[in-house]
């Protein structure tokens, strides 16, 4: 079974705070952390990417059904997009934003976060 928690913090600063994030999320766990914002998944699905506008970090807890007609749709914009469902859920939320969840189908949860270029 897969967890998936997300940490907004305004106070302090995460990167500062590994061993809280881990004892959130559990062993075995992938995270992504910037000073404001953490995410952690297992097993382990988080996916980022550098943008312009900073890093987009996504995780994923489940599995998508339209795996291949999403990857077909998604490839044709990058030649990037693998099979994998957290790559697919990041490259999603990169091409259509706000509207990506009407694009996916299956049983999953997602959350979602930008690190801006000031972290």
């Amino acid at each position: 079974m897969g967890s998936i928690v997300g940490w907004l913090s305004y106070g302090t600063d995460l990167t500062e705070e590994p061993a809280a994030i881990m004892r959130l999320a559990g062993e075995d766990t992938d995270s992504w952390v910037t000073p404001r914002l953490a995410l952690a998944a297992r097993p382990r699905s988080i996916r980022s990417l550098r943008t312009p506008g900073g890093v987009v970090a996504v995780g994923l807890s489940g599995q998508l059904q339209n795996r291949g007609p999403l990857g077909e749709t998604l490839r044709q914009r990058s030649r990037s997009v693998t099979d994998d469902d957290a790559d697919l859920v990041l490259h999603n939320h990169l091409a259509w934003g706000e509207s990506m969840p009407e694009r996916l189908d299956g049983i999953f949860a997602s959350p979602s976060g930008t690190s801006g270029t000031n972290g």
